[in-house]
């Protein structure tokens, strides 16, 4: 089984040492590794070539953008160019158990039919103080359990940095993608509907997670933006559901992806022009289509704020 591993970077110098240390010393080493930069404008190219000719990592491929053209295209670039059976989506200022690969690897050998494996992680979480938090993320006790289209969800649990892909998906995005949608989500829920998505209850990676991202807790709840996310979701399961009829999937499948595309349209239309009256009583009949109690009580939350 041939490994690669594909990484984008922009302005990441500030982190990228420890990220290429966890890589080069993975206790299974990667066939190649794939980097494609996005014209960035600090040090981080010159890193890269340092770092790869003092070690003489000669599997290791720097690809420099003549543009900018975006993380989105970027990385969808990157997974382009490798060549390998699994690839491991690798971002540019995280860092890696150095048994991440080999552990990951050994699933694949004894599960065939996954085509997505996302591992847990924990969280470096810098504040203005640049202290350290590491937060546990879910059960972690090493299973392998599949991720169905039955959770009535097309919300990505676990961050692109954790997932390691077969190389069928890859030509699967390949043949169907638009890039309005990050490569992780469609990765994941791809997998999701093709019944081949799997979770790794296993932390592997420090995923770094910084105030400014938009993974951050910080980001201020407002009606507008809810908005926007439902109906991105939305238009992610009308994706998918294109695919499934293309791809002949089961037909229980496509009832599931119809479903789920009429309940996003609704709950969008309410969030949009309706009512606080109007998205409870949604709830109470939809409420299995949200992923977390969380996501509920916050579209309650986003008609209460002025």
């Amino acid at each position: 089984m041939r490994i690669s591993i594909a990484m984008t970077t922009y302005n990441g110098a500030d982190y990228l040492l420890e990220q290429l240390e966890s890589l080069r010393t993975q206790s299974l080493m990667a066939d190649e590794v794939i980097i494609v930069d996005d014209c960035s404008t600090d040090n981080t190219v010159d890193l890269l070539n340092m770092y790869i000719q003092k070690y003489h990592l000669d599997n290791w491929v720097l690809i420099k953008n003549s543009s900018n053209i975006g993380w989105r295209k970027n990385f969808r670039k990157a997974l382009q160019k490798t060549t390998g059976d699994v690839v491991f989506l690798c971002d540019q200022d995280d860092i890696w158990n150095k048994d991440k690969i080999s552990l990951m690897v050994k699933e694949f050998h004894k599960s065939p039919s996954i085509e997505l494996l996302a591992s847990n992680y924990e969280i470096l979480d810098f504040g203005r103080n640049d202290k350290v938090k590491i937060r546990d993320v879910e059960l972690d006790n090493g299973a392998v359990v599949p991720f169905s289209l039955k959770n009535k969800s097309i919300s990505v649990m676990r961050p692109g940095c954790t997932f390691a892909v077969k190389r069928e998906l890859i030509v699967l995005l390949e043949k169907y993608d638009i890039d309005r949608f990050g490569h992780d989500n469609i990765l994941w829920n791809l997998a999701m509907i093709r019944g081949t998505l799997y979770l790794y209850l296993k932390r592997l990676i420090h995923f770094r997670r910084h105030e400014t991202s938009a993974s951050a807790p910080n980001q201020s709840l407002n009606r507008e933006r809810r908005v926007v996310e439902v109906d991105t979701s939305y238009q992610i399961a009308v994706f998918l559901l294109d695919v499934a009829r293309k791809e002949y999937l089961d037909i229980k499948i496509i009832s599931q992806l119809e479903n789920m595309a009429m309940v996003l349209e609704r709950r969008r239309d309410i969030l949009k022009d309706g009512t606080l009256m109007q998205i409870v009583h949604f709830q109470l009949k939809y409420y299995a289509y949200y992923p977390t109690f969380r996501n509920l009580i916050s579209d309650i939350l986003v008609f209460l704020k002025k």
